[in-house]
């Protein structure tokens, strides 16, 4: 993927996004701890930096991203954190908060590691949603995580306040 990438033009990979993050994200999660990190600098390489233009794919990259953040102490865990801070930092807020928010919502399977990725941007003093920033859907993830069967989310969830 890295030498595909690399020989692309800008306008070409964004013509192929869906088509290359139906290659790579699914790799992520399942990924050995020896080919995540390549995975990983793929990403931060040829894929964040198109910023505001990933708009398209940002709820497969965040979805994709999230397995990688549900053990603080696996080795590609500084690494997948980055690039969520990346994709947070160069992606509209209000867009990047609510496709979070919604990701919260309607994947229960990763409602642990996006609470916990939030108590991490909520932390940060430089973190401020904009006007753009949508409360009620804020408000409705909070109450369909408050409801899941895992006590571990609702703990989590419950931290963030």
């Amino acid at each position: 993927y890295d030498t595909l990438l690399g020989m692309m033009t800008k306008q070409a990979i964004l013509t192929d996004m869906g088509a290359i993050m139906m290659g790579v994200l699914p790799l992520l999660q399942y990924a050995s701890t020896t080919n995540k990190p390549s995975l990983l600098r793929l990403l931060e390489r040829r894929i964040l930096p198109l910023g505001e233009d990933l708009s398209d794919v940002m709820p497969g990259l965040i979805a994709g991203l999230l397995p990688g953040l549900e053990d603080k102490n696996a080795d590609s865990y500084e690494q997948t954190l980055s690039c969520m801070d990346t994709l947070a930092e160069t992606a509209d807020p209000g867009q990047f908060l609510s496709v979070f928010w919604s990701t919260m919502s309607f994947f229960p399977s990763l409602r642990l590691p996006a609470s916990v990725y939030m108590q991490t941007l909520l932390s940060k003093p430089s973190f401020q949603p904009d006007n753009g920033f949508n409360w009620n859907l804020a408000a409705a993830s909070v109450a369909d995580c408050l409801s899941d069967t895992s006590v571990l989310v609702v703990r989590a969830v419950l931290d963030l306040t």
